[in-house]
């Protein structure tokens, strides 16, 4: 009992001669780790956010060549095409003209003296012309020019190598063919703008 008495008493004794402590609350200060990995992080982002946005023009960049190159693509089909159907439409209405002159002149049209007429009468006042054609056409020719074949003193041969409904003119000024595959071939010519001129 005097032994817990004693210990009691010493510990009174120190517990007056101990200084009070206040308890302050005080703030921490920064952590510098914390610091650095915020710094590290916001960092990165910028980064990323650089890498991202040249990764995006390089794509749009990409995407914008390719578009032009599928725009040229484009308009080099549409000429191709357009010139592929120009060139069909030509030589559909050509065969068409074609066929239907051919049955005019198997009917009996008398085209191969129209065209002689056409081509006597653009060349100049001369005589002495000496006109080929088909010998189913002579004597429609014969009797449609009579007068200028007789005025023009037009020599008449028969050439089987001369394509009914036309005719093949030789003067001392030059040769005309005036048969209708040429003919044809300058309208095709007018018509794809690849006739020669003049």
């Amino acid at each position: 009992m005097r032994t817990e008495t004693r210990a009691n008493r010493l510990r009174e004794s120190q517990a007056e001669t101990r200084p009070a402590f206040a308890v302050n609350s005080v703030a921490p200060g920064p952590d510098p780790i914390a610091e650095a990995f915020e710094r590290g992080r916001r960092q990165g982002q910028d980064e990323a956010t650089v890498r991202a946005g040249e990764e995006l023009r390089q794509q749009l960049e990409q995407l914008r060549l390719g578009a032009n190159a599928a725009l040229r693509q484009l308009a080099e089909i549409e000429t191709r095409v357009e010139s592929e159907c120009r060139a069909a439409l030509i030589d559909l209405v050509l065969a068409t003209a074609t066929r239907i002159a051919r049955e005019r002149i198997e009917a009996g049209d008398p085209i191969a003296a129209r065209a002689l007429a056409d081509a006597v009468a653009a060349l100049p006042a001369i005589e002495a012309i000496r006109v080929r054609l088909h010998p189913d056409d002579l004597e429609s020719v014969n009797r449609d020019l009579a007068d200028q074949i007789d005025r023009r003193r037009i020599e008449l041969v028969a050439d089987e190598r001369v394509e009914r409904g036309g005719c093949v003119i030789e003067s001392p000024v030059g040769l005309v063919d005036a048969t209708l595959p040429v003919a044809i071939e300058a309208v095709r010519g007018a018509l794809d703008g690849t006739a020669e001129v003049g």
